[in-house]
């Protein structure tokens, strides 16, 4: 057998994980509308400006497939190209609209049908998922362990949806079992390439405050898991 048609089994039994996102044309003008719609749905007072544009119309691009998506550097800022199977970490201060950012763009992911093939160790040969998810809570996952004491689901969702990443305890207990629940998330989605996994936080991936929480290791994933998109700009919610 030739390498390159072993590697394309590979791929197409699953042996090998992937994602293949799958593209959507896009016309960017009518992107912005819809997405303008459906932030004022969640917001009426929603908009698109110089302070988050670059943002939105990448992240629009994102959920397009589009080859021309960018994204930021979390270092400097600079713009840098995008890895399309790689997920979103919506990063800035409080109220630069982050959260609705990633409700708005899942719901838009939703509107035109975005999805993927997955090829998992998982699963018995590839299979389609949509790329829309509801986002969850940092803290509600948290507190699901202390309740259940599993957080089995979210480690496996193929795409996963976490609003306000750091803002949940630092560890939760379960019968006198303490863990750093997203800590342990993140390093087991981040080891995998049939999974997509998306974030807003408070917190920027350079500095010592991520490293602190979680280690160097989640910091370092988070970095290869994810397109970093910096809101910045007064806070919407005055």
């Amino acid at each position: 057998m030739e390498l390159n048609d072993f590697i394309a089994e590979l791929r197409q039994t699953g042996t090998a994980q992937s994602v293949t996102r799958q593209p959507v044309r896009l016309d960017m003008t009518a992107a912005i509308e819809a997405v303008t719609a459906i932030g004022s749905a969640f917001v009426p007072a929603f908009r698109i400006d110089d302070d988050n544009r670059f943002v939105y119309e990448n992240l629009i691009r994102w959920i397009h497939t589009d080859p021309t998506a960018m994204c930021q550097d979390p270092d400097g800022g600079s713009v840098i190209p995008a890895n399309l199977t790689a997920g979103l970490y919506i990063c800035g201060p409080t109220g630069t609209g982050k959260s609705v950012a990633l409700n708005v763009i899942m719901q838009y992911a939703r509107f035109i049908g975005a999805s993927a093939v997955v090829r998992s160790t998982r699963r018995n040969g590839p299979f389609r998922t949509g790329m829309s998810r509801i986002p969850i809570r940092a803290d509600r996952i948290t507190d699901e362990f202390a309740a259940t004491g599993s957080f089995d689901r979210w480690k496996t969702e193929e795409v996963l949806a976490v609003q306000d990443f750091g803002s949940e305890p630092a560890e939760s207990a379960y019968m006198g079992n303490k863990i750093n629940v997203m800590k342990a998330i993140v390093e087991y989605r981040g080891d995998r390439a049939d999974m997509i996994t998306h974030f807003t936080s408070n917190l920027s991936l350079t500095g010592t405050r991520i490293g602190d929480m979680y280690g160097d290791r989640v910091s370092s994933r988070l970095r290869q898991m994810c397109n970093v998109y910096i809101l910045k700009g007064k806070d919407r919610r005055i």
